[in-house]
């Protein structure tokens, strides 16, 4: 469809991979991948496939943050670590996140008080 971004074009004005850092944190989160990560991406990005939805660590741990099942926190933390969790509140995407989200994930990384949520920008 004419107009649409891709998965990973960046937007007009603004670089690849999303805000500061971001492509730094999914540079090495992409090394280490497990098959738990296949089952949890199949579930939670289902119109794409897990090997494509694990070229985009990020976004996979933001779904398991806002969409996400206990068992799939657990699944990412045991492979990657509560670092992946700080690396996505500190470029989360806008529309993804509930407020009630946003304020427990705020609470369980020890980041009070939440900042409003992330907002999208229609210049």
């Amino acid at each position: 469809m004419a107009g649409r971004l891709q998965t990973g074009q960046a937007a007009p004005g603004r670089a690849p991979g999303g805000g500061c850092g971001r492509r730094t944190a999914e540079t090495k989160f992409l090394s280490v991948v497990d098959p738990d990560l296949f089952r949890v991406a199949g579930r939670l990005l289902w119109w794409i496939s897990p090997d494509e939805a694990l070229k985009d660590p990020m976004r996979l741990v933001a779904q398991v943050m806002s969409l996400g099942s206990w068992n799939d926190v657990e699944t990412v933390e045991r492979i990657w670590g509560e670092e992946v969790f700080r690396a996505v509140m500190d470029d989360a995407p806008p529309g993804l996140f509930t407020a009630r989200r946003w304020n427990y994930w705020h609470v369980r990384l020890g980041r009070l008080p939440a900042p409003p949520l992330p907002r999208r920008s229609f210049a």
